[in-house]
């Protein structure tokens, strides 16, 4: 495993003791039409992507921190293929959201097909986001549905660092996330009883998305990252009883694609870097001074090469043992990782393409439910239409704040 990998590993563990489901990301692809079931029986037993997260595990030898991909016997077809027709497919993918994906009883990935009546099928991945991230799931998604000829399931990256060089990278990055962070990290408040993970995805209408889009190029005049982040932390600040310590600070880590040119085809791999937004409480100001506030710490954590950095610490702790790990992870800000997750994902490879022969109508990524933080927040795009896919514990934030969250949401981003 690389060092990202690692990063996910720890995760995966982690969310699976507090909410019962590990640290799985999801692909729903919706078709128009009916795929008949053979069809998907053939691409299980043929394809060579599926037959390799089929037969794979991590280990670690006793002497060694490092974890490894290894062998094991490939996991029975009928539990990585199945078919759910006859019930509300609604209802029956909100059930499906809340399966594991777990390393440890061998099942590192499944594929659910949903039948829709007679009019659409719903093909449902869900994946162990320590094997890959989500441009690796993308390219799983091109390769079974006939989009993509040329996959390459493993490839090492080459060209490394010196020892020394990822030494000084990792102390360089350790400062800077320490001089951002403390025990009043801004959160969402505790809850004792166990975590239950919930997800929510609104869709703005096209109108809504070509504003969105307007006012962020004639007013906000930054990159969409910034905006996005700063129209949900104003909208979260607005909700200020939601939060621990009114004084605290807000900190938010958001996952960047670091895949090199060279790796754009590969499957196994997470290939990630972080960039962090940090804002006192005190400091939140209106959404344009906001966005423009964050797009200048983007700048300067480019400019300075931190997301490189990252990559060299995540690398060089790949060989702490797991106790140690966890205490680098949880201790400085008291097992909050940060205030909020927060991703903004590239469109989808399917975007008006075919799926196995069928029309593409819709394609959504869903975020694991990680608790703490329990809030995760997602933004995407399909046919120029604006996706807010939000997964989060609903017992550290109800339903109804979720919605009321989103309402003030939307109406930052359109002003």
């Amino acid at each position: 495993m690389n060092g990202a990998d690692r990063f996910q590993l720890f995760f995966d563990r982690t969310t699976r003791r507090t909410t019962g489901v590990g640290n799985v990301i999801r692909a729903q692809v919706k078709l128009q039409g009916i795929i008949p079931e053979n069809q998907f029986v053939d691409l299980v037993a043929t394809h060579d992507g599926i037959k390799l997260l089929a037969s794979i595990c991590p280990k670690r030898n006793w002497y060694s921190t490092l974890y490894k991909w290894k062998a094991k016997n490939p996991a029975d077809a009928n539990n990585i293929l199945r078919f759910h027709k006859n019930k509300n497919a609604t209802s029956t993918i909100e059930e499906l959201l809340c399966d594991d994906c777990s390393l440890k009883a061998g099942f590192t990935f499944r594929i659910d097909v949903v039948y829709d009546v007679d009019l659409f099928t719903h093909v449902l991945l869900s994946i162990n986001h320590t094997l890959m991230d989500y441009a690796g799931v993308e390219n799983l998604l091109a390769s079974i549905s006939g989009n993509m000829e040329n996959l390459i399931l493993k490839k090492p990256l080459k060209g490394e660092r010196t020892f020394l060089k990822k030494f000084a990278d990792a102390v360089s990055a350790t400062a800077y996330v320490a001089a951002r962070t403390s025990w009043n990290l801004r959160r969402l408040k505790k809850n004792n009883q166990v975590a239950k993970a919930s997800i929510v995805v609104t869709q703005l209408t096209s109108i809504e998305s070509t504003n969105v889009k307007q006012y962020l190029q004639t007013e906000i005049k930054t990159t969409a990252l910034p905006f996005f982040v700063a129209s949900a932390v104003l909208a979260l600040h607005k909700n200020n009883t939601l939060l621990t310590d009114i004084a605290g600070d807000y900190f938010i880590a958001v996952p960047l694609n670091r895949r090199p040119a060279s790796h754009k085809n590969v499957l196994l791999a997470n290939y990630l870097s972080f960039v962090y937004f940090h804002k006192q409480d005190a400091a939140i100001a209106e959404i344009k001074k906001l966005s423009a506030s964050f797009n200048s710490q983007m700048i300067e954590q480019a400019r300075k090469k931190m997301p490189e950095k990252f990559i060299s610490l995540m690398d060089l702790f790949r060989f702490l043992p797991p106790v140690i790990y966890w205490a680098w992870m949880n201790l400085p800000t008291k097992g909050h990782s940060a205030t909020f997750a927060f991703s903004l994902l590239n469109n989808s490879c399917l975007e008006n393409k075919s799926f196995m022969g069928f029309p593409v109508l819709d394609v959504i990524h869903y975020p694991p439910v990680i608790s703490p933080p329990g809030l995760n927040i997602v933004f995407t795009e399909f046919q120029a239409q604006l996706k807010i896919i939000i997964s989060f514990d609903e017992n550290r934030i109800t339903k109804s704040q979720v919605q009321n969250f989103i309402a003030e949401l939307k109406t930052n981003l359109l002003n």
